[in-house]
């Protein structure tokens, strides 16, 4: 048995206000209310990302969404696999104070909306129930292709029984600052387009999938953190994975299915476990990397995109993983 496994909802807080450590869940199970944390007001980090993956046109959609309170950032990034180019634009807002829409717990219903006062982007990200819809545009964005605009409206689905990664975590000697998080991997898309060179893609069609990352927490100074994700359509069915680095933050999943693989290590663009289980090597096809800054915040965010190769034993049983896209992601405090 799993002790660090949480299966039911539980406060992410204790009765002195600390928050849970080191536990991981296959539902978002970790409830909690932002102003029963004890720390400075503006010290709740919160950001959510959207991935989306067109294997079949080949080509990959990061939306990133974020609100630190004191500043709010917000990009856009497509990127052409064939071409290995990103395109991207970002923008952000002072002195949001949580007030953009983004809610303390994945479960909740949400909608939150950015819109540029320069009108170069629009991003909106809506939740109902289990249901989720994407709204952006970036209308004087120059595409890898030498095209101009990039327009996207679409439904994500994800049913009760789709397990995701959920966990909670934090610093050694920092008792009330956490990381909570949770990955959805390999939504599918149920309807909608995205828009570019004045053609849509209606990317149902092209059995897109998403990866959808909620992020909380109250940061700890000078810290990072990276998550590997890839998603496709193998053999084994609807196959995804997802790399944190840390004891619990990794996971293989099979047609919904969590199977938890233990500590996962990166060696240059190799993925290992101790086990001999994970044996993956990442091929960078395409970077993106900004620095953010804003009142009393600074980040620096890298996204490497490319492919996954390799193998994998999941429950005793051979797993091939052939030229998978996905990404590599790095969230850091200089």
């Amino acid at each position: 048995m799993d002790e660090a496994e949480v299966k039911s909802i539980v406060p992410l807080l204790d009765k002195n206000r600390i928050p849970l450590k080191n536990k991981w869940a296959r539902h978002p199970y970790f409830a909690y209310n932002r102003r029963n944390l004890k720390c400075f007001p503006l010290s709740l980090w919160q950001w959510n990302v959207c991935t989306v993956i067109n294997s079949r046109k080949e080509y990959m959609l990061n939306l990133f969404f974020s609100d630190f309170g004191s500043c709010g950032f917000f990009q856009i990034t497509y990127t052409d696999l064939r071409k290995g180019s990103c395109a991207s634009i970002s923008s952000r807002k002072c002195f949001t104070l949580y007030r953009t829409g983004l809610m303390d717990t994945s479960g909740e219903n949400e909608s939150a909306t950015y819109l540029d006062r320069d009108n170069l982007m629009t991003l909106s990200l809506i939740k109902k129930g289990l249901d989720r819809h994407m709204i952006f545009n970036a209308p004087f964005l120059t595409l890898p292709d030498g095209s101009r605009g990039l327009l996207g409206d679409f439904s994500l689905s994800q049913s009760l029984e789709k397990e995701s990664l959920c966990t909670v975590s934090g610093w050694e000697g920092k008792d009330r600052k956490f990381r909570l998080c949770e990955m959805i991997p390999a939504l599918e898309v149920s309807g909608g387009f995205i828009r570019k060179n004045g053609r849509k893609d209606y990317i149902a069609e092209d059995n897109a999938l998403a990866i959808l990352e909620w992020h909380r927490g109250v940061w700890n100074r000078k810290s990072s953190v990276t998550q590997a994700f890839a998603s496709s359509l193998s053999d084994e069915g609807n196959l995804s994975l997802t790399f944190g680095f840390g004891e619990h933050d990794n996971a293989v999943f099979i047609n919904g299915r969590l199977y938890n693989t233990g500590r996962v290590t990166m060696d240059g663009s190799n993925l290992t476990d101790g086990n001999g289980c994970i044996n993956l090597r990442f091929t960078r096809l395409a970077k993106c990397e900004d620095r953010y800054r804003g009142p009393g915040v600074s980040l620096r965010r890298r996204q490497d995109y490319g492919v996954f190769d390799g193998e994998m034993i999941i429950e005793g049983r051979p797993v091939k993983v052939s030229a998978m896209p996905g990404a590599l992601c790095t969230l850091s405090t200089p």
